[in-house]
Formats: C-alpha cells, sequence, structure tokens
C-alpha cells in the first residue's frame, strides 16, 4: 500500500517481500485520525492526517466499494513515479522518504516460496530448487526497481528516491532509530508479524538454492539493492 504522513512528513515507498506490510502496520497510526484501528486487510483511508493505501490483496475483488471510498488509487507497491504526480511536487519534495531493502538471494528466495506456497509441499526440495532456479534464470521476480527510482522510462538516469533506507534484517532496531529520526512515540504502535508460510522449505540452506548462473542473474537483476543496501554478493 501506499504510506503517507503530513503529520510527520514521511512517504512510505513498499517494496515487495521485505516485511513491508508488518513496517506499513508500524507506521499507519502516524498517517490516520486517532484511534483508527490497524488492520491487515483494510480500504484507502485519506485524511488530513495522511494517505493509508488499500490493503485489500485478493479481497479487492470481493469487497464491494462503500459510500465515499477511494478504490484503486493508493495501492501496495506504487511505482514512484505515480506517487509523485499524484502528491505533487511540494509533498514530494518536502517529505522524507523511506523503502525497505533485503538481502536479494533471501528476497528472491521468499518470492517464490510465497508464489508457490500451495504447490511446495507436493515437491521434494531437489524438485523445489530446480523450479525455483528456472524462475531465476526467467527473470520472473520483480527487482522493485520502478518503486525506488523515478524517470525509468525517460531515457536519463533514473533518480534513486529514498532518503533513509531499513533493512528487514534489522527491522526492529532499524523502525526504533526511524522514529528517533522522525521524532515519531513508537509506544502507541507495534510490529506485527505477518504472512508466515512454509517453514520447512527455510531449512534448506539458502546457498543450496543457487548456482553459478542464477547467482548471476539475481546480481544483475537486482544489482541496485547490492549498490545501495550493501548486501554481499553470494548467497550464505
Amino acid at each position: 500500500m501506499t504510506l503517507v504522513s503530513h503529520d510527520h512528513k514521511f512517504i512510505l515507498l513498499r517494496t515487495r517481500k521485505t516485511a513491508s506490510t508488518s513496517v506499513e502496520m508500524f507506521l499507519q497510526p502516524f498517517c490516520t485520525p486517532p484511534n483508527t484501528p490497524v488492520v491487515e486487510v483494510s480500504r484507502s483511508i485519506v485524511s488530513s492526517h495522511g494517505i493509508v493505501g488499500q490493503r485489500l490483496g485478493k479481497e479487492r475483488h470481493t469487497m464491494p466499494v462503500e459510500e465515499g471510498e477511494i478504490r484503486d488509487v493508493w495501492f501496495s507497491h506504487q511505482n514512484a513515479d505515480s506517487l509523485k504526480k499524484l502528491l505533487g511536487k511540494r509533498v514530494w519534495s518536502n517529505y522524507q522518504k523511506i523503502s525497505i531493502v533485503r538481502n536479494p538471494f533471501e528476497k528472491v528466495r521468499s518470492a517464490f516460496i510465497w508464489t508457490m506456497r500451495a504447490r511446495l509441499q507436493d515437491l521434494t526440495d531437489e524438485q523445489k530448487i530446480a523450479r525455483f532456479r528456472k524462475k531465476v534464470r526467467a527473470g520472473k521476480f520483480k527487482n522493485d526497481a520502478e518503486v525506488v527510482f523515478t524517470g525509468l522510462k525517460t531515457g536519463k538516469k533514473p533518480k534513486f528516491e529514498p532518503d533513509i533506507l531499513l533493512k528487514t534484517e534489522n527491522i526492529a532496531n532499524d523502525l526504533l532509530d526511524l522514529c528517533k529520526t522522525l521524532k515519531l512515540d513508537p509506544s502507541g504502535t507495534e510490529l506485527p508479524i505477518t504472512k508466515q508460510i512454509v517453514k520447512k522449505s527455510k531449512a534448506i540452506p539458502l546457498a543450496d538454492w543457487y548456482d553459478d548462473e542464477t547467482i548471476d542473474s539475481v546480481r544483475r537483476d537486482f544489482s541496485w539493492i547490492f549498490e545501495h543496501g550493501g548486501y554481499p554478493d553470494a548467497p550464505t
């Protein structure tokens, strides 16, 4: 979803498979009127305090549009160019932009496990790894460049927009540091745990999922995360 706080002047640029739903829910109270409930599945909330984009998932296809509801304007993993246009130059230029990165090798594995969650239990470890490598070689996983860069399609050098990067691996401490930086009171919020699935597949060591070809594919396709996140160039 999109998350904007007018009260505290920040924008969350949400990347995939980085604990971004949990981060959104942690920061949501700073973007809404006091005492607004924080739930994982929700419609858009737009007020003078800020903007909380819809977090509907598959439910968006079945949930009726309520009177006054803004549907499919503010949503998950919205690209930076779209947000910049919707929010306007003043907000975009003056608000702190926050995003989240994760070790690309972990991020890609997590995306595979999530997309294959209904079928993994019927596969052997060897079959899981073979399917994973095939998808990596085919470039099936999004690198989220459009979420954090503006101007990707202009032919000019794109601009990396985040002012603050949080890391999934250190998310609790990074959020506390963020609260200090933005002068947010964390006592009225918490970091929820969402979308926990298929723990057995994660028992396969990370390095075993990859071979030389798929390591090179991830390095190439997710190069911006290695550059800005400082991650090692091999899975360990």
